[in-house]
């Protein structure tokens, strides 16, 4: 009963906090950088089939640094989702010990 009369008064007084809302989780370094390349490799791709044999070759090795690239990032991004997933296991079992 006091409880109550000292919230309404402070209520009044300072006023009430409003519940924040959750926000969305956002994405990491690496997988923006994914991402963006994927985006690229459209674009080569696109390119790609308009351009001459000549531009071809380099269009080529642009590829190839890109698909280096990306796998590369996706491999580390696995690897981290896996750390993850092993890390909420081993503490969910020693939870129920």
């Amino acid at each position: 009963m006091f409880g109550g009369i000292i919230f309404e008064e402070c209520k009044e007084r300072f006023g009430e906090a409003k519940k924040k809302q959750p926000t969305a989780p956002r994405k990491g370094r690496r997988e923006k950088d994914i991402e963006q390349l994927v985006r690229d490799r459209r674009k080569l791709r696109w390119n790609w089939r308009k351009a001459t044999s000549e531009e071809k070759i380099g269009l080529k090795e642009l590829w190839d640094e890109l698909r280096q690239k990306l796998a590369r990032l996706r491999r580390v991004e696995r690897i981290r989702r896996r750390r993850k997933k092993r890390e909420k296991e081993r503490t969910s079992f020693l939870e129920t010990l």
